[in-house]
């Protein structure tokens, strides 16, 4: 009879819990659905049910992903100056980074939303497709500097080369993805950030890689110059 006591004690118990779990679960299906559909209101018939687990759950998901982000920079640079035999080209590579995150952020506030989780996977993905572009123009005015052109005629010539793949690349993700910027369906909310960020990260720093890192990469040949003996002059006499 005490064994029967204590089992039913601890069904009691189990029954609690799993009410507390139901009510708890069907709460936060509310306010994650008021979300979704734009609403700043809550029903007044919903009970809120605020933790700090959430808070502390994303907080680690940002520190772990500036983690994760600066590895991944690291290694794309060690690559890069392994590719390139240099210490200063990757840099020029991921120098439009940073302008792709600006350009995130600037998409953000156009639209009116708040940098979330989905938004720095955005970022991540935009970083990707900025390096890709700025290495295939570093590449190219690369490959016209072993041909024997001077250093900025390489450079003009390189862009030119190499504008209508980068352009098209941008300008086509850019479009693609504007579907789902506008879209008003509640399943389409939660990737809006991550559209956003890419969308208007690679939009951004495209014109970043066809202005910018050409002109980082001639400084960064005249200082060179300057410190070499017998270096080859950036650009032809006239």
């Amino acid at each position: 009879q005490q064994i029967q006591q204590q089992v039913s004690a601890k069904m009691q118990e189990m029954k609690a819990e799993i009410a507390y779990f139901k009510k708890a679960l069907s709460t936060n299906r509310a306010l994650y659905t008021v979300q979704l559909e734009g609403k700043s209101v809550i029903p007044e018939n919903t009970c809120a049910c605020i933790t700090t687990n959430s808070k502390v759950d994303q907080k680690a998901f940002e520190i772990g992903f500036l983690q994760m982000m600066a590895l991944a920079l690291l290694a794309i640079y060690t690559l890069l100056a392994v590719e390139f035999r240099s210490y200063w080209q990757p840099v020029i590579v991921l120098s439009a980074v940073p302008f792709g995150i600006a350009g995130a952020i600037i998409g953000h506030l156009l639209f009116g939303k708040e940098i979330s989780m989905p938004s720095m996977m955005g970022v991540l993905a935009a970083a990707g497709v900025v390096v890709n572009d700025n290495l295939v123009l570093i590449d190219r005015i690369n490959q016209l500097k072993k041909e024997g052109w001077h250093a900025v005629d390489a450079v003009v010539q390189g862009a030119r080369d190499r504008f209508r793949p980068i352009v098209l690349t941008s300008l086509t993700t850019f479009f693609g993805l504007t579907p789902i910027l506008f879209e008003r369906s509640a399943q389409a909310q939660f990737l809006i950030p991550m559209v956003i960020s890419l969308a208007f990260g690679v939009l951004l720093a495209t014109f970043v890689t066809l202005l910018l890192v050409p002109s980082i990469y001639i400084t960064g040949e005249r200082i060179r110059a300057y410190f070499s003996v017998g270096q080859q002059p950036i650009a032809r006499s006239e």
